[in-house]
């Protein structure tokens, strides 16, 4: 079976990244449900993370939850800023569903890693759940990343976004990526 998935443009002014940048109101941008681990990773990291909390906020005003540091399978046992996403997975995704992906994921990837697991988990309080890859300027999806979001479709039943963040003047034409859930491999459309 393949799916195909169309990137979603999210704009961002140079306003907003210059004001990330130099920690203006920076908290302020995050979620008050982070936990303070995931927030610290965040804050000391501030060129890495704007994509990602730009994109939070974004699915945020539209009714969702969700982390940046997260686990899907048993990778990063010791990591306290992922320890609240992970049991937000645990609590969200079943157990069926997450042992499925477990197995199938170790068959074909560096999982101890988390290699190619999606930047963002979204969630819902009616138990809909969905991942987010996000994209900026030359950034590419890598092949770990095709075959885990490959993966998470075939396995946990559920929504797979592609984001490219889009500097407001800028133009971008939306990549369609097409995911073969058979093979677990993925490539963009021609």
């Amino acid at each position: 079976m393949i799916i195909e998935i169309t990137e979603k443009l999210i704009p961002f002014s140079q306003a907003q990244l210059t004001e990330w940048k130099s920690g203006i109101n920076k908290r302020s941008l995050l979620p008050d449900y982070l936990n303070e681990q995931e927030v610290s990773l965040i804050l000391n990291q501030p060129e890495y993370h704007f994509g990602e909390i730009h994109v939070l906020k974004h699915y945020h005003d539209e009714g969702w939850l969700g982390c940046s540091s997260y686990a899907l399978g048993n990778n990063y046992p010791a990591s306290e800023a992922r320890k609240a996403g992970q049991e937000k997975v645990r609590r969200v995704i079943s157990k069926e569903k997450r042992k499925r992906f477990v197995e199938i994921s170790s068959k074909t990837r560096d999982v101890e890693y988390g290699t190619g697991e999606p930047d963002l988990f979204l969630y819902k309080p009616d138990g809909e759940y969905m991942f987010v890859e996000v994209k900026k300027q030359t950034d590419r999806i890598r092949p770990a990343q095709f075959t885990c979001i490959a993966q998470i479709l075939a396995t946990l039943d559920c929504k797979v976004d592609i984001v490219y963040l889009c500097e407001e003047g800028h133009s971008h034409t939306p990549k369609t990526y097409c995911f073969n859930l058979n093979t677990f491999q993925g490539q963009a459309k021609k």
